[in-house]
């Protein structure tokens, strides 16, 4: 049996991991809203069809 050793990086690095997962839920809600969509819409079109 394996005895584990919990240390100060081992609590940041879960600390760290953890916020990640939150701010990849922040941006996920941000992708799917639409003020995003607002913003990201017409670059789409624009690239799609670029005037000339």
């Amino acid at each position: 049996m394996a005895v584990v050793v919990r240390n100060e990086d081992e609590s940041s690095l879960r600390d760290l991991i953890e916020r990640s997962s939150e701010l990849k839920g922040e941006l996920v809600a941000f992708d799917q809203s639409a003020r995003f969509d607002r913003w990201l819409t017409p670059l789409l079109l624009e690239s799609a069809w670029p005037q000339r």
